[in-house]
């Protein structure tokens, strides 16, 4: 018996655990992950990104479930079913504590697939489109999250005392970090998700790369780090399967199931 027999539904990560350096899949993660839907296992992403920079790579590996923004919107087939976020009060609190007592702060709010920021996000993401704005005048909206580029190790002790109860920081990359609602995490998003299709948490298998994967991968069936993952995600996995450089997710998931 392979270590998938049994899994009910596959989850995988985005940038650097299916996807290669240049935001790329090969055909033959298609290959496997089509090979996946005639067995009936279900997939899904959950990543960082907001769905509009997601939902092309659903759509590559035939995703039906999609988690974004962190956990803070569930997707089944395209459409919502989850949502939440910052309300319109805490956001601007946020924001305005935040400029006025870290100046040099890159800090941009994301809502639904919009980004407005003050800074140039495209040094950190390459071709993500935003809207300039030095947030004098904050859109009035949910936000499904704020993200913030932190200038110094000191000035993330100043940013921690301004986040209100209800609310946390959570580390997304080197040198970035997002707020969040309480709740709002990836491993919750799941459960949402499980829940819509029937499938009970121990009967999922989770991909992922980064120390926010750490709550998936501890809270589903089986948790596989990825050969180029962070130490702390590695320690709390199951398994290691190769970088996402060699398609380690797909590999991992075709030796063990013998689909190709």
């Amino acid at each position: 018996m392979g270590i998938l027999s049994g899994i009910k539904m596959i989850i995988t990560d985005l940038d650097g655990t299916l996807l290669k350096s240049r935001n790329e899949i090969s055909l033959f993660t298609k290959e496997v992950f089509a090979k996946l839907k005639e067995k009936n296992i279900k997939t899904a992403i959950a990543t960082g990104r907001s769905w509009c920079y997601s939902k092309i790579y659903a759509d590559a590996i035939g995703a039906e479930g999609a988690v974004v923004h962190n956990g803070c919107v569930v997707m089944d087939k395209g459409k919502v079913i989850y949502r939440t976020g910052l309300d319109i009060d805490t956001m601007e609190k946020v924001l305005s504590r935040s400029l006025s007592e870290i100046p040099d702060i890159k800090i941009a709010i994301e809502i639904e697939d919009d980004m407005f920021a003050n800074f140039d996000v495209t040094r950190y993401w390459p071709g993500r489109t935003y809207i300039y704005t030095d947030f004098k005048s904050a859109p009035k909206q949910t936000a499904e999250k704020i993200v913030v580029a932190l200038p110094s190790p000191e000035s993330r002790e100043v940013f921690e005392k301004i986040i209100p109860d209800g609310f946390y920081i959570e580390d997304v990359e080197e040198g970035v970090c997002i707020v969040l609602r309480k709740g709002a995490t990836k491993e919750n998003a799941i459960k949402v998700l499980a829940s819509k299709y029937g499938i009970d948490m121990k009967d999922i298998a989770v991909f992922g790369d980064y120390i926010n994967d750490i709550g998936m991968l501890k809270s589903c069936g089986i948790g596989i780090a990825m050969e180029n993952a962070d130490p702390a995600l590695k320690n709390v996995a199951d398994y290691i399967c190769k970088s996402n450089e060699n398609d380690g997710v797909a590999d991992f998931i075709n030796t063990d199931l013998q689909l190709i």
